[in-house]
């Protein structure tokens, strides 16, 4: 009774689920799934489980910037997650937990955090003043500051407010990164690392000798290693490799490349190994494990799961092969694009498709005589926009529905299944025998999931009836390539179909909206 209790909890709320994600956004249902089945708080009591929420919270943030688009489907939700790693964009997600752990970061992500040790790399790299360089300085206090190009010279020379202009915002320049190298300093606990490269120069003339510190001298600097280097001299570091001081509560140790190169040198080399021939029976055993091949690299080439629509278009892709090779026929210009229904093309051609699609999954089928009113209705639930609206072509919906099969279907309305997903296992040889691509040797006993939602499927007690609807903008001598193509994605429906529910699929159609035609496959 407790496990009955817990699967009707579960269905019910799957049941809502499902009911939310067709009338609501992506991240919208995916917030409620996560809330009422509180999976946040069962991963943070799981190990790393703080980093593993932030994760979830990452999704969720990609999820939302998918909800701009239109037609949520799984397929287009990874096309767009491929987008953002092939753009290498990654999503602002939380740290989690940092324990036993390397974070990187810039110094102002870094402010309010303190760690055991902080390293600052590239101290020396000079500071960016790309902008005091231009040819006009834009400044708060002095205005727009050219430079100035005398009559019969090919040179600009700074004027006075371009260079005092280019004084002031040096020195707030100045004032800010210093306030940075503070930040930095300051985030570390217990051990601080600093790095930088230094010419012999500059270690001999900035570091090794004592200096007074002066407002001019901080002014001057550029960058944080300058800056080090007016402190270090200011405290009379040694001339050694290896120097080492207190200040207050701070030991440090400054350590350059004569310091690691004496290392280096007391360490003992290693006896160098001498190599000999390996005996036989080793040289044996090395080449049959060099020789070696994995047994089932057939398996390496072929996708464990895939969708209804890529093996159509693997069927597609051998045609087109084939015919470039061996044309029945010569090639004839394409077909002349038809204008879109009511004048106004808003709508791309798959936006269209989709809004046709979208209407015949929720229209209500008793409502049939009135699809103007249903439009309408669907408008206004939020099913489709104004738009997709006006990119119906209530009469071609209303000729299906009205022809002979559509009646049939409408006499069977408890029986009808709108965009029915589901999910089959087919072996490489069923495979090969529905879309014409050879099986490869070697899948023996393999098996392969297909997925795949079909358009209308009408359940009956002892068959089943199976119509998928296109709306391809076509012209009747484009008609037989178009049943073509799309008969072995239908005929993988009708394989699938029989496998889930035990039953023949004794009707196959594909109808074409933009001709009127049904087709039985």
């Amino acid at each position: 009774s407790e496990l009955r209790g817990r699967i009707a909890t579960f269905l019910e709320r799957f049941s809502r689920w499902r009911r939310l994600a067709k009338q609501s956004s992506l991240s919208e249902c995916l917030e409620a799934v996560l809330t009422e089945a509180m999976y946040a708080d069962w991963l943070r009591a799981q190990p790393r489980g703080a980093q593993r929420a932030a994760n979830v919270t990452g999704f969720l943030s990609l999820a939302q910037q998918f909800d701009q688009f239109q037609r949520q489907g799984l397929f287009r939700f990874l096309k767009f997650i491929e987008a953002q790693q092939e753009a290498d964009v990654e999503p602002e997600i939380s740290a989690g937990n940092t324990e036993n752990a390397v974070r990187l970061m810039s110094i102002h992500q870094s402010k309010g955090l303190e760690f055991p040790v902080v390293v600052l790399a590239d101290l020396a790299k000079s500071f960016n003043e790309q902008d005091l360089r231009g040819e006009i300085i834009f400044d708060e206090v002095f205005g727009l500051c050219p430079k100035v190009k005398p009559p019969g010279s090919g040179r600009r020379y700074p004027s006075l407010p371009h260079w005092l202009a280019q004084r002031r915002q040096q020195r707030e320049m100045r004032g800010e990164e210093i306030r940075l190298l503070y930040v930095a300093l300051t985030r570390a606990r217990d051990n601080l690392i600093l790095t930088a490269s230094l010419t012999e120069t500059k270690w001999e003339t900035s570091w090794n000798q004592p200096s007074p510190l002066t407002t001019r001298q901080i002014a001057d600097a550029r960058s944080f290693a300058d800056w080090l280097a007016l402190w270090f001299g200011h405290h009379k570091p040694s001339a050694q490799g290896l120097t080492e001081g207190e200040f207050e509560n701070l030991r440090w140790r400054l350590a350059g490349n004569d310091a690691l190169a004496g290392i280096a040198e007391t360490a003992e080399p290693k006896p160098e190994t001498e190599i000999t021939a390996p005996d036989e029976g080793t040289a044996k055993k090395l080449q049959a494990m060099l020789a070696w091949n994995y047994p089932f690299t057939a398996a390496t080439d072929r996708k464990a799961k895939s969708s209804v629509t890529q093996l159509r278009r693997e069927a597609e892709e051998l045609d087109d092969e084939a015919e470039s090779l061996f044309p029945a026929r010569p090639l004839e210009p394409p077909a002349p694009k038809r204008k879109a229904v009511r004048g106004k093309q808003k709508l791309s051609a798959s936006e269209i498709g989709a809004a046709h699609h979208k209407f015949l999954q929720h229209v209500r089928l008793e409502k049939i005589a009135a699809l103007a009113a249903e439009s309408e209705r669907l408008v206004r639930e939020k099913y489709l926009t104004a738009d997709e609206h006006d990119a119906l072509d209530l009469d071609a919906l209303a000729a299906f529905w009205d022809g002979e099969l559509g009646k049939k279907i409408r006499a069977n309305l408890k029986d009808v299944r709108r965009e029915l997903p589901f999910t089959a296992r087919f072996s490489p040889v069923e495979l090969e025998k529905i879309t014409g691509r050879k099986a490869e040797v070697g899948l023996d006993g393999e098996f392969i999931v297909v997925q795949g939602v079909a358009d209308l499927v009408v359940l009956l007690p002892k068959e089943i009836w199976l119509v998928d609807f296109k709306t391809d903008d076509i012209g009747k001598g484009d008609l037989p390539g178009k049943i073509k193509t799309y008969t072995p994605q239908l005929e993988l429906y009708a394989a699938a179909l029989h496998k889930i529910f035990g039953r023949k699929v004794t009707n196959r159609m594909l109808h074409f909206l933009t001709l009127r035609h049904t087709e039985p496959v």
